[in-house]
């Protein structure tokens, strides 16, 4: 069995929900300098439990804060 690694796992929950990785990062309080080493210098740095679990959470709020600003747009 294959399990996926956590960046794996992020950047597909953050492309479903149609949110920016960065935008996640700042908003769960970690460094930029982290998400540039995970994501542009170094591919084979992994993200830490603990920080993937921040992001995660950060993405799930993003993605329901739109879909709340798509029902107000459409007047529900």
């Amino acid at each position: 069995m294959l399990i996926k690694s956590y960046k794996k796992q992020l950047l597909e929950l953050a492309f479903d929900n149609h949110t920016l990785m960065k935008k996640a990062y700042r908003l769960a309080g970690i460094p930029y300098s982290s998400y540039h080493r995970n994501f542009k210098t170094n591919p084979e740095v992994e993200i830490t439990l603990s920080n993937a679990n921040k992001i995660a959470m950060k993405i799930s709020e993003l993605s329901t804060e739109l879909a709340l600003a798509k029902i107000r747009k459409s007047g529900m």
